[in-house]
């Protein structure tokens, strides 16, 4: 029968990662939802301490500032609406206090420094190569919040600028393994036809540094959406992002580009656990709902990781 779209078959990954290995995930907000499923499945993981960044030069800065011993710089925290905000931070860093918000900054700083240090894979997504510089330093920022636009200017970055910086990052690490992938979420702010652009810029220079580097792979997430699923179902009502269901399937390949046969057999088995975790009973305190319990607890300890909370909750209910 003929075939009415064009799949994506994705290489494995040079190396292959399970749940001993600790990865974190840095980038857009596709990365956060990557980072939410590796948390679901148990994963050693985290996800962006600072905040989600769209822009290559961003996550850099949130990285060298998670590596700098030096004070926080003044000009870099700016105030709205009662609430003072760091311009490399998400606006979920907050504080009604200055020095409070740098101790939040520092505190999520140094979280992202110690996940750096520890983390065996380093995923890094990609979501625009429009960058925002901040006048007065000069540095790329990864949130604006709401100050006046007269403070920034907005630049389409050259791809040589990304492949110049990161080029640092990966011979600084060269222990560590990075992923680069480019979101497929669009930034219609920027225009249909800009958007491309800037994702072609970003494309190109992944490209260049995985052929560059060893440690360095691309993950084809923006091409399984832009040319695998390809059709505005899998968008949600915004027609921007990926629907749950198009985070589903790329996570499936993800996990069959990054992960070995036996990870994904206990990633198949934990995800059993979870529809059972969380369905919901007709009669929750039945005893057959009880026996069911039970015998869910009793196959819950054999995975590769902590399951204490599920078990304690498990115990709450059954004892109820």
């Amino acid at each position: 029968m003929k075939s009415f779209r064009t799949e994506i078959k994705i290489k494995p990954s040079q190396k292959q990662f399970d749940h001993q290995s600790s990865i974190l995930t840095l980038g857009s907000c596709f990365s956060d939802q990557v980072g939410r499923l590796l948390k679901r499945f148990k994963f050693s993981s985290s996800s962006n301490p600072l905040g989600i960044a769209f822009n290559p030069l961003a996550i850099l800065a949130q990285l060298q500032l998670s590596e700098s011993d030096a004070d926080l710089n003044d000009a870099h925290i700016v105030e709205y609406d009662e609430q003072f905000f760091h311009l490399f931070g998400h606006s979920s860093i907050r504080s009604a206090h200055r020095d409070d918000l740098k101790k939040k900054v520092l505190t999520a700083s140094r979280s992202l420094e110690h996940s750096l240090l520890k983390a065996d894979l380093i995923s890094i997504t990609w979501g625009t190569a429009f960058a925002y510089i901040h006048g007065e330093t000069q540095s790329v920022v990864a949130n604006c919040h709401k100050q006046d636009s007269s403070l920034f200017r907005k630049d389409l970055l050259e791809p040589n600028v990304i492949i110049e910086a990161y080029s640092k990052l990966f011979k600084k690490h060269p222990d560590k393994n990075f992923l680069l992938t480019v979101s497929p979420v669009r930034h219609l702010k920027d225009t249909l036809e800009l958007n491309s652009v800037s994702k072609g810029i970003l494309r190109y220079a992944s490209h260049t540094l995985s052929q560059t580097f060893e440690n360095v792979e691309y993950f084809a997430s923006y091409e399984v959406l832009m040319d695998d699923l390809r059709d505005y179902r899998f968008y949600k009502d915004d027609m921007l992002h990926p629907s749950d269901e198009a985070i589903q399937y790329i996570w499936k390949l993800f996990e069959d580009f990054a992960f070995s046969s036996e990870t994904r057999a206990v990633n198949r088995n934990w995800e059993k656990v979870l529809r059972s975790l969380e369905h919901r009973p007709f009669n929750p305190d039945g005893a057959s709902h009880k026996d069911f319990l039970r015998k869910l607890l009793s196959n819950i300890t054999s995975f590769p990781f902590s399951v204490d909370t599920e078990i304690e909750e498990l115990k709450k209910v059954i004892d109820a």
